[in-house]
């Protein structure tokens, strides 16, 4: 058919991913969106958020639970913000354990 255009269903794949990690100055959550479309990946940067630590001194550990609440926290709202479209979603934590 003359002038017909063809829709082509293309299988693509949408993932969330966040990466958090603190240290005695600093925490941070970085979250990213990845698609995945055929033999093509692409990933960006969406968000993220740093926070100085705390002059008393809080523990790696109390540091390292509060970027898990930041990235959840950036997580659900991307989750929000796509309205489902989101398949798969990743919280990567960088932990510090004592020897």
């Amino acid at each position: 058919m003359a002038g017909h255009s063809e829709k082509k269903q293309i299988n693509s794949k949408l993932s969330a991913l966040t990466f958090t990690d603190a240290s005695c100055r600093a925490y941070a959550a970085a979250a990213y969106l990845r698609v995945r479309c055929e033999s093509r990946t692409v990933v960006a940067l969406v968000a993220a958020k740093c926070r100085l630590a705390p002059p008393a001194g809080e523990t790696i550990s109390r540091l390292e639970l509060t970027t898990v609440a930041m990235g959840s926290q950036a997580l659900e709202s991307l989750k929000t913000g796509l309205q489902g479209v989101v398949c798969t979603v990743y919280l990567h934590v960088s932990t510090c354990c004592p020897s």
